[in-house]
């Protein structure tokens, strides 16, 4: 009697463990703020001090695009300096592909089909993901300069 009467409650109110989906990720978020840090734990100072603008969008049939600049740019392209475009390349994300979820695991893997930065094309980027309402956080690990840093992402759904 005890497993029909679980069985009944998992049906009438799904499972009390149930994280989110990849369902949940559909849609447009905005950047919000990052933190990165090194090894030891320390703060990484790598965002720029106006900070970063960006938008991620997550679509029902698995695309996903993504794009970050800086802040503040203020350059015009008949006059733009090389220093400026190697800043903004420098500081900037912009890439799109395919992405699939471990939503048990709370992984998510963006398949980089292209990226401004050609090295980035072609490679899969793991990171976790926690979801709570409209706030998104990918976190994971990328290389700078040779060194392994660790970064937290937050985005807000864009309604």
């Amino acid at each position: 009697m005890t497993n029909a009467f679980l069985w009944m409650a998992f049906v009438a109110f799904g499972s009390p463990v149930a994280g989110p989906t990849a369902a949940d990720l559909v849609g447009t978020w905005r950047y919000v703020g990052e933190v990165d840090r090194h090894a030891d734990g320390t703060v990484a100072d790598l965002v720029p001090r106006a900070g970063y603008e960006g938008l991620l969008v997550y679509t029902a049939n698995w695309y996903v695009t993504a794009q970050i600049y800086p802040k503040g740019r203020t350059w015009k392209p008949g006059s733009v300096t090389r220093e400026e475009l190697q800043t903004t390349f420098d500081l900037s994300a912009s890439y799109f592909g395919t992405y699939t979820v471990n939503a048990a695991a709370g992984e998510i893997t963006h398949h980089v089909l292209a990226n401004l930065d050609p090295t980035g094309s072609g490679w899969d980027d793991e990171k976790h993901f926690t979801l709570s309402g409209d706030t998104l956080v990918l976190k994971g690990i990328w290389e700078v300069r040779g060194e392994e840093i660790r970064y937290e992402v937050t985005w807000q759904r864009v309604r």
